[in-house]
């Protein structure tokens, strides 16, 4: 006999297969049984126990086939991260003799304090900026394989004053109202070259591996314009969702930047050509 399973639905890929195929198991066992029961009332009378035996054996087949679409028992713990390969040849201790008046130190954090309206998100030292993702417990990146093709990045600016709020409310994943999807001029706060947004606003990339290179992601307007306060930060907020449905992978956690200032170009002072490797 041949069967085709149904992909799971997003909202249960964090659950056990066990958990799963336990539950159903026991449901199919009893629907067997209420079958069996609503049939002798119609006049068929065959036993309770064929039924419960026949539905057992027909779980037991599909339970069985070795389709990638069922979920692996073992559900990773993973977690974005930002990183990126530091150009500058100094150093971070502050006592170096060496390194104390060479503007080329090594970069403290992946992305820089200021941008300008429009500059490419890069390290201070000019490095390009990638995304991991790694085990939480070891903080080591995964094998490929463990990544599906159903999963990709979306990614967002957010209020870096809201999102500090809800941090320290214990309320961290809740980005909804930290989001800045549209800039005052109803476009999308966040562009970038070969990527497009989607009606939302939120950029969507593949993740066809455990790492990728960030695109040439820009800010197309001022922290100052969007938000309310003096140079008010910004955070760039990356998390995996499922193609299909936009909804979080559970097992995933997202990636959040560090606090960044977006000014506008007329405020670039004249000895500002652009940024300066780190220091």
């Amino acid at each position: 006999m041949s069967m085709r399973n149904s992909p799971l639905p997003d909202a249960l890929r964090s659950v056990p297969v066990e958990v799963i195929e336990n539950y159903v198991g026991s449901q199919i066992a009893m629907f067997a049984n209420g079958l069996a029961h609503r049939l002798g009332q119609h006049g068929y009378h065959i036993p309770t126990d064929v039924y419960k035996e026949s539905a057992r054996e027909v779980f037991q087949l599909l339970i069985s086939d070795p389709s990638p679409r069922r979920m692996p028992q073992r559900v990773q713990d993973l977690q974005l991260v930002f990183r990126h390969d530091c150009l500058a040849l100094g150093c971070l201790v502050p006592s170096c003799k060496l390194c104390k008046h060479n503007p080329s130190r090594r970069c403290a954090v992946n992305f820089d304090k200021k941008y300008l309206v429009n500059d490419v998100l890069k390290a201070k030292c000019q490095a390009v900026i990638r995304v991991e993702v790694v085990e939480r417990a070891t903080n080591q990146p995964i094998d490929t394989c463990d990544l599906r093709e159903e999963i990709i990045l979306q990614m967002a600016i957010l209020d870096g004053n809201t999102y500090d709020a809800k941090f320290e409310a214990g309320m961290e994943g809740d980005f909804e109202s930290c989001l800045l999807l549209m800039n005052n001029k109803g476009s999308p706060t966040l562009v970038g070259t070969a990527v497009s947004n989607d009606a939302n606003g939120f950029i969507r990339v593949p993740l066809s591996s455990s790492r990728a290179v960030l695109p040439d992601l820009r800010v197309t307007d001022s922290s100052e314009a969007m938000l309310s306060g003096r140079k008010p930060p910004l955070r760039l907020m990356m998390r995996a969702v499922y193609k299909d449905s936009s909804l979080p992978v559970p097992h995933i956690r997202h990636a959040i930047s560090e606090g960044f200032v977006v000014a506008t170009r007329r405020t670039r002072t004249a000895g500002e050509g652009g940024h300066s490797v780190c220091g």
